[in-house]
């Protein structure tokens, strides 16, 4: 998961350098570099916690009595045990016809899933998560292994149907309501309607703000319109229609500032508001999602046009 995250960094200057978007270079690479150091910020806080554990067991362990640290002992096996995943019987969830995650092939960033022969895959994937996969959630929630059983239905390549978030370990929804949860998805008409054609609005702004985080940037808008061509102004429009704070930061310059900018838009089914990984984004994935992750309509701003001769209707 370190890599990974590492790896979406670096995409990202990538992108920069591949749009010459030299003002953002700096940046970037200053976030790849807080990046590495809460990396290693937080394998040394992993390292301190497991040494103060096994102090703390060692003390407990000499404070008991020989039966009981006998016994003690056998818990601890027994324990070792339920916390290998590949101990947990998941015969009861899952049906013959069910594949496994890793024998899909991932297309469209990810989000597009097709069978072993390059077909779109129809039919249902599981695939058994645990919390220590997540960088975030590692030894934080719990010194207990936490598992989840994900088990997707699928139609033509994207999420379609009931999908399944199982505790296998603990499986009675009367004495825990996290056992099971269920998520339908209707991906398939989501595909159709965001392979429109592309549409054009205008877009005028008054202010805006950039807020830097520490692996990204968030941007906002502040007493801002859109129009249709014929000057009528349309109030329904929200600001997710111009994608995620990456494609806002293209028209967040004051060159566009009280402009009238007729904006080209692209939409398509891929992935879409993906976040750089924190402790609130693992835990949604973990217990409220199922994979593939972040995917939605992806949008993209192809072209900005300033018009100078706009006039608005009132």
């Amino acid at each position: 998961m370190k890599k990974e995250k590492l790896n979406k960094v670096h995409v990202q200057i990538t992108k920069l350098i591949r749009d010459r978007d030299y003002d953002k270079i700096d940046s970037g690479i200053e976030l790849m570099k807080k990046f590495c150091f809460f990396i290693i910020t937080g394998l040394l806080l992993n390292s301190c916690n497991n040494n103060l554990s096994s102090l703390s067991s060692k003390n407990d362990a000499e404070s008991t009595n020989e039966g009981k640290y006998i016994s003690n002992e056998a818990d601890t096996s027994n324990n070792k045990s339920i916390l290998d995943p590949s101990k947990i019987d998941l015969s009861s969830f899952l049906k013959p016809n069910f594949i496994h995650f890793s024998e899909l092939i991932s297309k469209n960033e990810d989000c597009l899933s097709l069978s072993k022969d390059s077909i779109p895959f129809s039919g249902t994937a599981y695939v058994l998560e645990s919390s220590s996969d997540y960088y975030f959630l590692n030894g934080m929630l719990s010194d207990s292994l936490i598992v989840r059983l994900k088990i997707v239905e699928f139609k033509n390549g994207v999420k379609d149907g009931v999908s399944k978030i199982i505790d296998p370990i603990s499986n009675n929804p009367e004495n825990n309501s996290e056992a099971e949860k269920t998520i339908e998805f209707n991906e398939t008409k989501k595909v159709m309607e965001y392979s429109a054609a592309p549409k054009k609005l205008i877009f005028w702004f008054n202010d805006y703000n950039i807020t830097y985080g520490d692996l990204s940037e968030y941007i906002d808008f502040n007493d801002y319109a859109f129009y249709s061509n014929d000057g009528k102004e349309l109030d329904s429009v929200e600001l997710s229609v111009l994608g995620d704070d990456w494609d806002m930061a293209e028209l967040a310059h004051d060159k566009y500032r009280g402009k009238y900018l007729q904006l080209t838009i692209v939409g398509k089914y891929g992935k879409s508001g993906e976040q750089f990984g924190h402790y609130e984004s693992d835990y949604q994935l973990f217990y409220n999602s199922v994979p593939p992750y972040y995917c939605g309509e992806n949008i993209n701003i192809v072209n900005i046009e300033v018009l100078e001769n706009f006039v608005p209707k009132n």
